[in-house]
Order: structure tokens, then sequence, then C-alpha cells
């Protein structure tokens, strides 16, 4: 098989497995329905991903992918302060998770299969390292893993916390509870905390996402004409 046929079968599992889970849910989907709708044999699809997992996994790496693109070519040219790129980084990835309704229960499913969490720690672990180095502070690589631990297990429990509706918690407590904790594991003094979050805030405010798929989202600004936050699958 050649490398562009792969890919394509590859892309076309993607797309199925994307359309079900968001028509159906992740837990209510089976391997076999998305071999089938695919128009693939079970065994194809095996070649390519190991499990139903591994499809949702991909999906979610995609998604942070795209994610950051967004966030790279919409806020990073708004500011030179690496560390308010940073803290607006993950407050836009948090804000992701939780704001759009049928997107968020998707991730809840898999947050619950505990798919998503590798994938954070590993995407998160180079942000920890550069705001180190950025404020000149040594910290051992388990220093970076466990912070980046801590950062994963915090919003796996955010997201968990939003879909289930905790009626203490608004989006925007979310957020500020989110950003604050980051900015502590990184040992940013209190007062330069808040500045940096009043920034981010006022900077994401008039911010919000279209979904295109569960993989590929983009940065709108409300005033916008097209304000549809919905999945367009």
């Amino acid at each position: 098989m050649s490398y562009k046929k792969s890919e394509d079968t590859k892309n076309l599992i993607m797309q199925t497995a994307g359309k079900l889970f968001y028509e159906k849910g992740y837990h209510a989907t089976t391997v076999r329905e998305i071999a089938l709708v695919s128009g693939l044999s079970l065994s194809r699809l095996n070649y390519h991903f190991a499990g139903k997992d591994a499809v949702a996994a991909t999906i979610c790496k995609q998604f942070l992918k795209s994610l950051d693109e967004q966030v790279i070519s919409h806020v990073f040219p708004l500011t030179n302060q690496l560390l308010l790129k940073d803290v607006i980084h993950i407050r836009l990835i948090l804000k992701a998770f939780i704001s759009l309704e049928i997107h968020m229960k998707f991730y809840y499913e898999i947050v619950c299969e505990n798919i998503l969490s590798d994938i954070l720690v590993r995407s998160s672990l180079p942000h920890f390292k550069e705001q180190f180095e950025y404020s000149h502070q040594t910290v051992s690589d388990q220093y970076l893993q466990g912070c980046s631990h801590v950062f994963t297990a915090a919003l796996v429990e955010f997201i968990k916390c939003r879909h289930e509706g905790d009626p203490n918690l608004s989006e925007e407590e979310l957020l500020d509870v989110f950003n604050d904790m980051h900015l502590k594991q990184l040992n940013i003094p209190k007062n330069e905390r808040e500045d940096v979050m009043q920034q981010a805030k006022r900077i994401t405010g008039n911010m919000y996402f279209q979904m295109e798929t569960l993989s590929c989202v983009k940065i709108r600004i409300k005033e916008e004409p097209d304000q549809n936050q919905e999945v367009a699958l």
C-alpha cells in the first residue's frame, strides 16, 4: 500500500469515526460500525488503528494541533511577552474543552476512558520547560513531569466538573482558577500572576470557537458576522 493511499484511508477512518462520535457518542460507536460506514473491512481498519481508542486519541491530537495553530495565528502576534502568550494559550485550550457542549461531550467521554491524559501530559511538557527557561529557573526533568501531570489532572477534573454541571463554578471562574494554578506552578509572584491573567482575559474575552469537525477548530471574534458555534460535520 502506497503512503498516499494509506494516508487517504486513515483520513477516511478519522472522518467517519468523528461523524459517528459526534452523532452517537464515543461509547455508543463500535469499531465494526466505523469500518462498515467507512466501506472497509475490520482487518483493514485494524491495520491503521489498534482500536476505537486509538482513533479517538488521533482525533484529540489533531484537535490540539489545530487549536495550537489557531492560537499562534490569531493571538501570538498581539504580544511579544512569552509568559502572557502561554497563559492565553492555556486559557484558550481549557475554554475550547469546556465551552462547546457537543464537542465537550466527546472529550468528556474520552476523559472518562483515560484516553486524554497521556496526550495532555506529553503536549504540556514543552510549555512548562519553555516557561521555566524563560523565567531563568532550573528544575529537574522529574519536576517538569510532575508539573505536566498536575496540570493534566486539573484539566481533566475541570472537564468533568463542567460537563457534570457544578452550579458553583462559572466558565470564567474555571478559567481563572486554572490560569492561577498554572502560574503558581511556575513560581510567579501573586501581583505578576494577577496582572498577566487580567491581560489574558482582556485579549480572549471577545473570542469564541467554531468547530468544523471534532478535530478542527477555528477561533472567531464576536464582532464577526457569523457567530455560529455549532459543530458542522
